[in-house]
Order: C-alpha cells, then sequence, then structure tokens
C-alpha cells in the first residue's frame, strides 16, 4: 500500500501536509521516528511489554486524531474495533468477531473507562499484554462468554489534562488508585503534542496510502537508531527433583522400605513359610465351603417329617410301602363311597 499514490493525485497529499506540519509544532516533544516505530511495532506483534500501545495526549484542537484517522483507511471501517460507548455493557465484545485487525480508540480516557466499568483495569491490563481474558457477550453465545487474546494492531489518542487522575470510592464508580495507573501506564508508550493548530482548522482527508509510505520510512530510520532496549533474555535454570511417594529426593531409599537385596536366606525361607500356610489355610477354607454344600442324608429333605404340613405324609406311603394317607374310599364324614 505504501507504493500507492492516495486519491489526493499531482504527487501531493493534504494528509502528510497536514502530518507534517503536526510533527514540526510537535517537534519538542513528539518524535515522529519514534512514534512511526511504536506503532510499527504493534501492528507486527501485537501489545505487548516490548511493543507498548502508542497514545498521543496533547490539547484540544492539537491534531492528535488527524494522524491517526488514517488507520481507518488502512484496516477498513468494519475492520476496526472503534472506542466503546462510555456505559456500554458488553464494551469488549468486538473483539471476537474474526475480522478486526485493529483497535483504534480515539479520544480514550483508560482511567475514567475503568472507574464506570466499561473497560475494568484488569481486562484494560491483560488486553494489552496479549494476555488470556473472558469478554462478556450476548446470552445466546458462548453462555455469555468468550476467551479473548489480542495479537494484533492498536492505538489511542486522549487529551492530557486529568487523564491520569486517580478514582476515589463513589456511588456508581470503581475506585481506579495510583497503583492501578502505574500498572496501565506501562501498557502504552505516551507521545505528547501540547501545541495547537494555529489559525483556521482544514478538512483533511485519510490517507492510508501516505501513512503507509511515512510509516515505512520513518519506522525504518528509527530501527537504524536508538530504539527501545529489548527485554532480557533468560538462559534458564535446571529443575528441582522430584519427590517420591514417601516424600523422599528422587534416588534416596525411604527407611520403611526394604529392598529385595538386603533380605538375607532366613528372611526369605519365612516368607515362603508364610506364604504356604496362608495357601493352605485357603484350601482348607475351600474344601470346608465345599462340604457345606453338600446335602447330607438324614437331611429334612429326605428324612420322613414328623410334622405332615399337607397331611399327605411322603408321597403318600409310609416307611414300609403301605399308603399312610386317608382312605381314598373313605369320605371325610367317615362314610363310604358308592
Amino acid at each position: 500500500m505504501a507504493k500507492k499514490e492516495c486519491g489526493c493525485g499531482g504527487g501531493l497529499c493534504q494528509w502528510w501536509e497536514a502530518a507534517f506540519e503536526f510533527f514540526e509544532r510537535n517537534a519538542t516533544t513528539l518524535d515522529r521516528k519514534a512514534l512511526a516505530g511504536a506503532l510499527a511495532a504493534v501492528i507486527r506483534f501485537g501489545p505487548g511489554k516490548n511493543s507498548r500501545v502508542p497514545l498521543i495526549v496533547g490539547s484540544t484542537n492539537a491534531a492528535k486524531s488527524t494522524v491517526l484517522n488514517a488507520i481507518i483507511d488502512v484496516f477498513g471501517f468494519s475492520n476496526i474495533v472503534h472506542r466503546p460507548g462510555e456505559k456500554a455493557s458488553m464494551a469488549l465484545a468486538n473483539l471476537m468477531q474474526e475480522h478486526k485487525r485493529f483497535i483504534y480508540w480515539d479520544e480514550y480516557r483508560p482511567v475514567e473507562f475503568a472507574a464506570r466499568g466499561t473497560v475494568p483495569v484488569t481486562q484494560f491490563l491483560s488486553l494489552f499484554s496479549a494476555g488470556a481474558m473472558e469478554v462478556t457477550l450476548s446470552q445466546s453465545f458462548n453462555n455469555g462468554n468468550g476467551e479473548c487474546r489480542w495479537r494484533r494492531g492498536a492505538a489511542m489518542t486522549s487529551k492530557e489534562e486529568g487523564l491520569w487522575d486517580p478514582v476515589p470510592a463513589m456511588l456508581g464508580l470503581m475506585p481506579v488508585t495510583n497503583e492501578d495507573i502505574r500498572h496501565m501506564k506501562t501498557r502504552v508508550r505516551q507521545f505528547p503534542a501540547k501545541v495547537a493548530v494555529d489559525g483556521d482548522l482544514a478538512e483533511v482527508p485519510q490517507c492510508g496510502e501516505s501513512l503507509c509510505r511515512w510509516l515505512l520510512a520513518d519506522a525504518a530510520a528509527f530501527a537504524k537508531g536508538d530504539p527501545e532496549k529489548p527485554l532480557r533474555r533468560l538462559k534458564g535454570k535446571a529443575l528441582p527433583p522430584l519427590p517420591d511417594l514417601d516424600g523422599q529426593p528422587a534416588g534416596a531409599k525411604s527407611p520403611n522400605v526394604v529392598s529385595k537385596r538386603q533380605l538375607t536366606a532366613a528372611e526369605k525361607v519365612l516368607i515362603e513359610e508364610k506364604r504356604a500356610a496362608a495357601l493352605r489355610r485357603k484350601t482348607e477354607k475351600e474344601m470346608a465351603d465345599q462340604a457345606a454344600m453338600q446335602p447330607d442324608e438324614g437331611d429334612a429333605f429326605n428324612a420322613p417329617s414328623d410334622e405332615d404340613v399337607f397331611n399327605h405324609g411322603h408321597l403318600g406311603f409310609s416307611d414300609d410301602g403301605e399308603h399312610a394317607g386317608p382312605d381314598p374310599t373313605e369320605d371325610s364324614e367317615g362314610g363310604w363311597f358308592v
């Protein structure tokens, strides 16, 4: 895109004219090459400790937004995550849309939005350090929550006065302490723009092609100069050994455990005798259980019973084979059947 010419035509760009004047007016407080380097780093790597979010702060009519508004032309309006409403209940829901490529929060005041609960301190810290967090969504999606880790570009503008003033605990507001503010400041890199536009204001087009050309040229020059000191690289350290189940260090022998190599001949014989005795007891118990299940010759099933439940003896016969039941030819009243 940097190789293309913007729509202003004739090799002249109105956006670059306004941006150049902005950099010239604020040259004592704002390094345009450093701003280009910070913006290029956050676009390439996403926000983090070594690629903090550029934040242009300054007075009214300082043309802060004029410089960064061209980002909308670069990525497209629908692909930008714009500043949420001050009382939005799902302020970060748009982060979950795959096509969103850049966060551009114009006139954003981090402390004020945190105090209102729109973007709380913890979410601000996680969002602009590539930390994982949960985003509130409509109850129709993911039970109202979605997991998010922002790894794309971001930039902000804001008025300088009262930007980092703490907020005490008040009705309807969440307190934002000085400690909270110190942490929030580590997520951004401020570029002060203290000088306002002198004279009449003008409408400036959003020339994405010209912004990309400036970004490429000044970021390359900044990279050859004195960029931010990179984070130190850790060498690593050996981990401590794992303990065993008895709480002993790896390789150490527990005093309560006797290794087989330490058993004597007498101990081995004793172990075998105990094993044989246990096996013998098991066999005897199984034999006794089997014997108990065998019926005796004179058990209640086979032996005659003194108590004839059905009043017809066993099978209707006595021990000598004679019929033991009532005479089938005699009725119950002593009569005889004819």
